[in-house]
């Protein structure tokens, strides 16, 4: 089955190529446009696999990524070449970071690309335009709200998600450019990456009994406060309470003005593990935190923890708008097979293979429309209490991560047995 499986993710990924780069989806899917987080995140399936077929689609939709690339250094979260070509920059916030990333990692195997030169130029341009949203120099980057891969939830602020992201994506650059004879960049980016990861450990990670005022002190104009908590004018420091998840440890999906989010970012804190920005405890509490709210039950994995009620301080009006993030629905704490992809790529790094192995098996059974037929639907997510498949079929990063994951497992000599 999991041959099968293997086998069919391929031949979906091939079917999104486009003139442009890759669609989002193939097949009967309905993303066929050039999404830039979807499309990296085939290519970033196509370089670790090394296929070159594949490989001139990630060559192709850097390319088309480059060209409508803004004068600033933006690159566009969408853009629609059927018909009149449209391009759409709303949900901005991680394009930059998977277009650096991507270009990084192929410029690692294609040094000598004839287009090297002009891609370096526009991945270190994107890396620009992301250090002009750290408006606070707090070292993170903020967004505005739904403005990442979450495009209809209340993400917002200075985002886990997009700031890991960054940090990967600065990182992979500064290797890039060592290898490509840019020693002076490279120092450069790779000082920066470290300053990243400082300002996200400080400032995003909880753990029982953290300072809060450590957390959201740069929502405050005044800086000096004494002792018992006043400053000069005599005025106590106001601070935001931690009501739920207390007693964990975990990245915070995101810091906003004098308060933060309290939900577990599945998505977020899976790729702080793989980017290799968590320590060794770090990581432990991470994974411990998904097993132990069942996070991939009855498949991996669900993108939050716990859903947010109609009601709650964190819903939203627009959760209705086809009725895509009621509770254990989308965003909204629904399974995911591509942050399940990620699952496994964490266990993975962690030494965690007996877990992976079972974890990939879950993951299969999450892309199998009909097991007696071998029939396998790649859906965009899945309800996480039924795991009815929802959304989109033939999507192309649940695909991507399905073989990433398995490539993951046979790296390390786990045997896949089909």
């Amino acid at each position: 089955m999991k041959k099968e499986a293997s086998i069919e993710a391929k031949r979906l990924l091939l079917s999104c190529r486009m003139p442009q780069g890759f669609s989002a989806s193939g097949k009967s899917g309905g993303y066929h446009n050039l999404w830039a987080r979807d499309s990296m995140m085939i290519s970033l399936a196509s370089l670790t696999l090394n296929d070159e077929e594949l490989i001139a689609g990630t060559r192709i939709s850097l390319l088309s990524l480059r060209d409508h690339q803004t004068e600033l250094g933006l690159i566009p979260n969408k853009i629609d070449f059927l018909g009149k070509k449209r391009v759409n920059f709303r949900a901005y916030g991680d394009g930059c970071s998977w277009f650096a990333l991507i270009t990084a990692l192929y410029l690692k195997k294609n040094p000598d690309d004839t287009e090297a030169k002009s891609l370096t130029s526009s991945a270190l341009k994107s890396l620009s335009w992301l250090r002009h949203q750290d408006h606070d120099q707090s070292g993170l980057i903020a967004i505005q709200e739904a403005a990442c891969w979450m495009d209809l939830f209340p993400v917002r602020g200075k985002s886990l998600y997009v700031n890991i992201m960054r940090y990967w994506a600065t990182n992979e650059l500064s290797e890039a450019l060592e290898l490509l004879g840019n020693y002076e960049e490279a120092q450069w980016l790779k000082k920066e990456s470290v300053e990243i990861k400082s300002s996200i450990n400080k400032r995003l990670w909880y753990e029982p009994g953290k300072n809060l005022a450590e957390i959201v002190h740069d929502s405050f104009s005044t800086s000096a406060y004494n002792e018992q908590g006043f400053d000069s004018l005599g005025r106590k420091l106001l601070l935001p309470e931690k009501r739920i998840l207390t007693e964990n440890s975990y990245f915070l999906p995101y810091v906003t003005f004098r308060n933060f989010g309290e939900w577990f970012d599945t998505l977020g804190n899976l790729l702080a593990i793989v980017s290799k920005l968590t320590d060794k405890e770090q990581s432990e509490a991470i994974l411990s935190f998904i097993e132990h709210k069942a996070l991939t039950k009855p498949y991996p994995a669900k993108a939050i923890y716990p859903i947010i009620e109609e009601g709650s301080e964190e819903w939203r009006y627009y959760f209705r708008f086809a009725d895509l993030n009621l509770p254990n629905h989308y965003h909204n704490g629904g399974i995911w097979p591509m942050i399940g992809g990620f699952y496994v790529l964490a266990l993975v790094a962690t030494g965690n293979l007996s877990k992976a192995e079972h974890t990939f098996d879950l993951l299969t059974a999450s892309i199998t429309l009909d097991a007696s037929q071998k029939k396998f639907a790649f859906n965009e997510y899945l309800h996480a209490e039924t795991g009815e498949p929802i959304g989109m079929k033939d999507q192309a990063w649940s695909a991507a991560l399905y073989l990433l994951a398995r490539h993951a497992l046979e790296a390390n000599h786990v045997r896949v047995i089909n």
